[in-house]
């Protein structure tokens, strides 16, 4: 069975009368609307109306300031359910910096990153993290695209850690990775060209690699998968990327592991199909999707603005019944 269950956000008390009929309409179909002040009871309800699953799938609008709130309310919840891996619409390599943050507690890791911005919800993850064991603390895997104005510098910077933090050897992808931090400027084809040699490097010989390279062997293979540039249609490379990342963290447990993830509402109806649908999917028939309509949020664009956006795309074939 299919579950999908939409959540009706009002941000910031700017309610207006249509869309208070909007929303008592909703709650006559038993959905769900909250406030910004109690999107972790919102949240908790949500996800005690859903079934156990491997894989949540939240459809978001872009930019809405609601979007980090809901991710940590959400995050938090579904913690109880054994999901620690925050499977994010970003590449591996900027990904890597949020995890060694959360790791080291580094906050020059964040004054590096791009694009610059708060990363407030990390700071919140971090201290979350602090109170349970290594193996129940939430990390974040990059299994999308590289965006030359930003992630090409990440990615530099996320390699130069790994191999600051590897023993010395003639490894021949260590030589791979010299060359590509050392350069002062990188063109798509050259960072795809990298990342097809590491992926042979890495498959060449992987007992030898992932003893080289210990806990940062998944993070290269998964680095190594990422496509370079934006795709309008790049589902089908994105669920290969999250593959590489299923069978590498799978490898490392006894159990299987589980996902969150926020992601732009048309995958919904399009990675989240391969994800749930395809019989090859480590999640197949084991996934479910969560909608998000806003109601007169404040997005993040040049000016600050209220809008009301959503989730009108989702199929009906993924609501719950």
């Amino acid at each position: 069975m299919r579950f999908f269950l939409p959540i009706y956000l009002a941000c910031l008390l700017l309610l207006t009368e249509k869309t208070s009929a909007q929303i008592t309409d909703c709650l006559r179909e038993q959905l769900k609307t909250g406030q910004s002040d109690d999107l972790d009871k919102l949240s908790a309800d949500l996800i005690a109306l859903l079934p156990e699953k491997d894989f949540y799938m939240v459809g978001e609008a872009h930019t809405f300031l609601a979007n980090n709130d809901l991710q940590w309310s959400l995050a938090k919840v579904l913690h109880s359910r054994g999901v620690y891996n925050i499977v994010n619409e970003l590449p591996h390599g900027t990904c890597f910096l949020f995890n060694q943050y959360l790791i080291t507690g580094d906050e020059s890791l964040l004054d590096n990153l791009l694009p610059k911005a708060s990363y407030d919800v990390l700071k919140k993850i971090r201290t979350w993290n602090q109170s349970h064991p290594e193996d129940r603390q939430i990390r974040y895997y990059g299994i999308d695209y590289l965006n030359p104005k930003s992630d090409f510098r990440n990615y530099q910077l996320s390699l130069k850690i790994i191999l600051g933090e590897t023993t010395p050897d003639d490894f021949y992808a260590d030589a791979l990775i010299r060359d590509f931090i050392a350069k002062d400027s990188l063109s798509k084809k050259e960072v795809a060209a990298f990342n097809e040699n590491l992926s042979a490097a890495l498959e060449r010989d992987k007992p030898a690699a992932a003893a080289h390279y210990g806990r940062y062997y998944t993070d290269l293979k998964l680095m190594a998968s990422n496509m370079i540039g934006y795709r309008p249609k790049r589902d089908e490379l994105i669920y290969k990327s999250f593959l590489v990342l299923y069978e590498n963290l799978r490898g490392q447990s006894a159990t299987r592991p589980k996902f969150f993830a926020f992601y732009g509402l048309g995958h919904l109806n399009n990675l989240a199909n391969k994800l749930e649908e395809r019989k090859s999917s480590p999640v197949y028939g084991n996934l479910s999707r969560i909608g998000i309509k806003y109601f007169n949020c404040i997005g993040a664009g040049p000016t600050l603005t209220a809008a009301t956006k959503g989730s009108a795309i989702l199929k009906r074939k993924h609501c719950s019944n």
